[in-house]
């Protein structure tokens, strides 16, 4: 299960790591072996937050 994506604020703005991830989540996801499932609720409790 994925928790937590965190970025360096040294190498990354805020809006720069918001692009980054909006690019590149799925290749996360894949990478850990995140299901779908958890993708949705892990994508609704980022909104919420």
């Amino acid at each position: 299960e994925l928790m937590r994506v965190r970025f360096s604020k040294m190498r990354f703005g805020e809006h720069q790591a918001e692009n980054w991830w909006k690019e590149n989540h799925e290749k996360v996801y894949e990478r850990y072996n995140v299901r779908t499932s958890q993708r949705a609720s892990s994508a609704a409790s980022t909104h919420l937050a």
